[in-house]
């Protein structure tokens, strides 16, 4: 079972439900239902992004 980024439309490699949701995809679509995993720690991005003193930023779709 894969996470399919709903923005890019690209597979999230490495990344899982947590609290026994992945389990469930796995059970539910008679696949091999792989160990779960732990969270440590988390961060939201506007916290994230203040750990730095300097940001830069451009655009995919910026013309020269």
């Amino acid at each position: 079972v894969k996470i399919v980024d709903e923005q890019t439309g690209r597979i999230m490699e490495g990344r899982r439900y947590s609290d026994g949701l992945h389990q469930a995809i796995e059970a539910k679509e008679n696949v091999k239902i792989e160990a779960s995993t732990q969270t440590y720690a988390t961060i939201t991005l506007q916290n994230y992004f203040r750990m730095y003193h300097k940001l830069c930023g451009m655009t995919g779709t910026a013309e020269t």
